[in-house]
Protein backbone atom coordinates (compact mmCIF):
# COMPACT_ATOMS: atom_id res chain seq x y z
CA UNK A 1 0.00 0.00 0.00
CA UNK A 2 2.90 3.04 1.11
CA UNK A 3 4.92 1.65 -2.27
CA UNK A 4 1.55 2.23 -4.16
CA UNK A 5 0.84 5.50 -2.72
CA UNK A 6 4.90 6.57 -3.71
CA UNK A 7 4.96 5.59 -7.32
CA UNK A 8 1.00 7.41 -7.39
CA UNK A 9 2.77 10.27 -5.89
CA UNK A 10 5.50 9.78 -8.10
CA UNK A 11 3.94 9.90 -10.99
CA UNK A 12 2.03 12.90 -10.41
CA UNK A 13 4.85 14.81 -9.89
CA UNK A 14 6.21 13.69 -13.51
CA UNK A 15 2.68 14.41 -14.76
CA UNK A 16 3.38 18.08 -13.05
CA UNK A 17 6.61 18.49 -14.95
CA UNK A 18 8.81 17.07 -12.40
CA UNK A 19 12.38 15.47 -13.67
CA UNK A 20 13.19 12.03 -12.07
CA UNK A 21 15.48 13.92 -11.47
CA UNK A 22 13.91 16.50 -9.55
CA UNK A 23 12.33 13.75 -7.44
CA UNK A 24 15.73 11.70 -6.66
CA UNK A 25 16.45 15.69 -5.47
CA UNK A 26 13.86 15.65 -2.81
CA UNK A 27 14.42 12.14 -2.11
CA UNK A 28 18.04 13.63 -1.21
CA UNK A 29 16.68 15.88 1.01
CA UNK A 30 14.29 13.72 3.19
CA UNK A 31 15.74 10.37 3.39
CA UNK A 32 19.33 11.14 2.83
CA UNK A 33 19.71 8.89 -0.60
CA UNK A 34 18.28 8.64 -3.93
CA UNK A 35 16.68 5.14 -3.62
CA UNK A 36 13.78 4.62 -1.63
CA UNK A 37 14.03 0.45 -2.05
CA UNK A 38 16.13 -0.28 1.44
CA UNK A 39 14.07 2.19 3.49
CA UNK A 40 11.76 1.17 6.19
CA UNK A 41 8.48 1.55 7.07
CA UNK A 42 8.94 5.04 8.77
CA UNK A 43 10.73 6.58 6.89
CA UNK A 44 8.32 5.58 3.47
CA UNK A 45 5.98 7.59 5.58
CA UNK A 46 8.43 10.56 5.57
CA UNK A 47 8.74 10.24 1.63
CA UNK A 48 4.88 10.24 1.01
CA UNK A 49 4.09 12.90 3.41
CA UNK A 50 7.21 15.45 1.55
CA UNK A 51 5.68 13.89 -1.92
CA UNK A 52 2.40 14.95 -1.05
CA UNK A 53 3.62 18.64 -0.50
CA UNK A 54 5.66 18.71 -3.69
CA UNK A 55 2.20 18.07 -5.59
CA UNK A 56 -0.13 20.28 -3.78
CA UNK A 57 2.47 23.06 -4.45
CA UNK A 58 3.11 21.61 -8.37
CA UNK A 59 -0.98 21.75 -8.61
CA UNK A 60 -1.19 24.88 -7.16
CA UNK A 61 1.33 26.36 -9.72
CA UNK A 62 -0.46 24.94 -12.28
CA UNK A 63 -4.00 26.08 -11.08
CA UNK A 64 -2.67 29.58 -10.82
CA UNK A 65 -0.34 29.57 -14.09
CA UNK A 66 -3.04 28.15 -16.54
CA UNK A 67 -5.59 31.36 -15.66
Amino acid sequence: MVEKRIKKLYNRLMALGYSPFHVEIILQETIGIPDITSVEGGRKEDIIRVLEQYEKLGTEYMTAYSK
